[in-house]
């Protein structure tokens, strides 16, 4: 299965913006609520146990919930789960349950949507340790320029988000220096239109609007099925 190359807004990552005919959304729900997965045309979803809310749930309730939903081919990706040094559960409660992710995700050969503040190093060495093929996703990555292609090497793609519209920004200043083919362009829980994003990522790239937004499904269709 391929997603066919309309010419469509894809919001790689988001919480609440809702999909239209010429937008298609990947809605990340979070684990410790109870979630309903409506089938809708150009709606896709992920799900994981947020840093913020690792707590939420014990380790075994997060495998059981998450093998429960992979099993019922309701996601196409698992996360967000990751890291964060500044908002969430304790440090080690964070690591136990990112791990669960990597390896679930690992096990299903799922893309993996990984929350990464200020712990680039430690995701990056937990990309190296756990020596799996599966695609990660950095999503609102807005780092360095060195970090960005460390992550890229270790098999990762970037999601890009509202940073990149100031263009005093990191990543506004380096961002066409990446290769096209491993960015997506998110929206997360932003009050921000998806169309203000692409407008200024094809100005950075030198790129129309329309391939920009072919190019995203491409990147879509080779993170899913290679």
């Amino acid at each position: 299965m391929t997603f066919i190359n309309k010419n469509i807004y894809l919001d790689f990552h988001c919480h609440s913006v809702k999909p239209r005919d010429d937008k298609f959304v990947i809605h990340s729900l979070f684990l410790h609520e109870h979630q309903d997965f409506i089938e809708k045309e150009n709606l896709l979803y992920t799900i994981g146990l947020h840093p913020w809310y690792a707590d939420k749930l014990s380790e075994y309730e997060t495998i059981a919930r998450l093998e429960e939903i992979v099993a019922k081919k309701k996601i196409i990706a698992l996360g967000e789960a990751g890291l964060d040094k500044i908002k969430g559960a304790e440090w080690n409660i964070q690591e136990k349950i990112v791990n669960i992710h990597i390896e679930i995700a690992a096990k299903y050969n799922l893309p993996l949507i990984i929350h990464s503040v200020r712990a680039h190093n430690e995701v990056i060495k937990m990309r190296k340790d756990s020596r799996t093929e599966n695609s990660w996703v950095i999503h609102l990555f807005s780092g360095s320029e060195e970090i960005a292609h460390d992550f890229i090497r270790h098999g990762c793609y970037l999601s890009i988000g509202h940073h990149v519209l100031d263009k005093k920004s990191r990543i506004a200043s380096y961002l066409n220096k990446l290769p096209i083919e491993k960015i997506f362009l998110e929206t997360d829980d932003f009050t921000i239109d998806i169309e203000d994003i692409y407008a200024k990522v094809a100005g950075l790239y030198k790129v129309d609007l329309s391939f920009l937004k072919q190019q995203m499904i491409r990147n879509l269709n080779v993170l899913l099925y290679g």
